[in-house]
């Protein structure tokens, strides 16, 4: 056995022999690995956040995105009943407008026919003196 070597036991209970400056190595190499592993942890913490983030940005602008789609649909429709309005209006101003015509028509002949019959009376009248 060499003077220079640890003697240790093993995770399994077993008796090791370790050379100083391997040893030395193997725990530099094993915080090394501890350092690492950490910085990766973080790293994977940060990701899994940032991954939540935009997750929820995304639900976010998936949401405004249906509400401007809504008020697209709704302006559109908004729009379409107006024009449907409009031509029931002028469908009922010509219909108005062609009954207005049917009166003042009828309005005009009944004018002539009592200038007729004043005329009549008239004439009857002179002709009873």
């Amino acid at each position: 056995m060499e003077e220079d070597q640890i003697i240790m036991f093993d995770s399994q209970g077993a008796i090791r022999m370790y050379n100083p400056e391997k040893f030395d190595e193997l725990l530099k190499v094993i915080e090394t690995q501890r350092h690492y592993t950490e910085k990766m942890d973080e790293f994977r913490t940060m990701v899994n956040q940032t991954m939540t983030i935009v997750q929820r940005l995304g639900e976010a602008i998936e949401q405004e995105k249906l509400k401007a789609i809504g008020a697209r649909n709704m302006v559109e429709s908004e729009a379409e009943e107006r024009t449907r309005t409009l031509q029931e209006a002028q469908i009922r101003l010509r219909e108005k407008q062609l009954e207005l015509d049917r009166y003042i028509a009828e309005y005009d002949s009944l004018v002539k026919i009592e200038r007729e019959q004043q005329m009549t009376f008239k004439s009857l009248s002179k002709s009873q003196e």
